[in-house]
């Protein structure tokens, strides 16, 4: 086995605009990235728009994979191979973690050609964010419990 030493690894190149100071909202679509097993490299870009900070990394990227979030309130998932003007996926920065997680996935999964998450489907569960209160739960706990009783009575 011959190593390439001073070569970078292949990866899914993210790119997000320099103006963004606080990443932790986006650490869900990494981790989508992270679960499908493949590397990623983040970095800071002067540009702020998503869309030419997707098709920057995705042109930059060996493995031709970009993501771009910018400060236009939107992440979105390009490849190299197609037209600048039409990525693969387009969320807002207010997705929830899910749907983040998703599109994070789908980024390793074009590089290894197996199919896609669906990200629609994932937004229509209404999967709650693990930052929801315990008030939260007990009202949902509470619905479904109602719900159970009327099923029953019937």
């Amino acid at each position: 086995m011959k190593i390439a030493y001073g070569k970078e690894k292949p990866s899914i190149y993210v790119y997000y605009s320099s103006c963004i100071d606080d990443l932790s909202a986006f650490h869900h679509l990494i981790w989508g990235i992270e679960e499908e097993g493949l590397p990623y490299r983040m970095m800071p870009q002067p540009e702020n728009t998503s869309l030419k900070l997707s098709y920057m990394a995705a042109e930059s990227s060996s493995l031709s994979v970009g993501l771009g979030i910018g400060s236009d309130g939107l992440i979105i998932l390009h490849y190299g191979k197609l037209p600048f003007e039409m990525p693969l996926f387009q969320i807002p920065h207010t997705s929830s973690v899910s749907v983040m997680r998703a599109v994070g996935a789908n980024a390793a999964r074009l590089v290894k050609g197996i199919p896609f998450k669906s990200v629609d489907s994932i937004r229509d569960i209404g999967v709650p964010d693990p930052e929801c209160t315990e008030m939260d739960v007990e009202s949902i706990i509470v619905k479904v419990l109602e719900e159970l009783k009327k099923r029953i009575k019937a």
